[in-house]
């Protein structure tokens, strides 16, 4: 019984790791679309507009290619790199602090947590120390993960995203659930995965967000 449970969830995380990086690629073929067309029709309207407002202003019959635009709106001082990078380190220190108080608190108080999940004592065997500790330990990578994905985002680097996914997919999460089935065919080499896929994501991240071009 056990190990169908087992395989069912080693499968779901295949499917859903595959799946997570296959609709980062749809989203940004959808967002490219969206944007063009949005950008395309504002200029449009633009247009439109100015075409009408200069058409009582202007009688000569080249009214319409006369194009009187009006004063530009008042402009807002944009981000620079030194807030970006400020706010990300924030951020990032706020996630990574996180991540450490959620998995000492997990590790710590193990058996109440555990407890409060499941009653069940072949379930709670099936979560041994050397499973748990691990679990616990990427929680604090998981928490800088989470941040750098929020600062992709707000950067629009989707195409980013879905490469590093992708990547990570093929390149870190498939050969590693690979190898530790092979040597430890638990929930250990489930867990690991996936936490060699985060480490993934997040060293390719930070290395956009700190150090590629904003």
């Amino acid at each position: 019984m056990l190990q169908g449970v087992f395989w069912v969830i080693v499968c779901y995380y295949v499917v859903h790791t595959l799946a997570d990086a296959g609709t980062k690629g749809i989203y940004t073929a959808i967002h490219t679309a969206i944007h063009i067309a949005i950008h395309t029709e504002i200029h449009a309207a633009i247009i439109r507009n100015t075409t009408h407002l200069c058409t009582p202003l202007d009688p000569t019959p080249s009214a319409p290619q006369h194009t009187h635009t009006l004063p530009p709106p008042p402009k807002h001082p944009l981000p620079t790199h030194s807030m970006y990078h400020d706010l990300a380190h924030k951020t990032l220190a706020l996630g990574i602090t996180t991540g450490l108080t959620i998995g000492s608190f997990f590790y710590l108080c193990a058996p109440y947590v555990i407890h409060a999940f499941t009653n069940d004592p072949l379930t709670a065997a099936a979560l041994p120390p050397r499973l748990w500790g691990l679990v616990c330990f990427f929680q604090v990578v998981n928490g800088a993960t989470f941040v750098y994905d929020g600062l992709l985002y707000a950067l629009q680097a989707f195409a980013y995203v879905r490469n590093l996914m992708v990547l990570g997919t093929v390149c870190m999460f498939v050969p590693v659930l690979v190898v530790l089935l092979r040597v430890d065919g638990t929930l250990f080499a489930v867990w690991g995965a996936k936490g060699a896929l985060n480490v993934w994501r997040c060293g390719a991240a930070a290395l956009r967000v700190h150090w590629g071009e904003l």
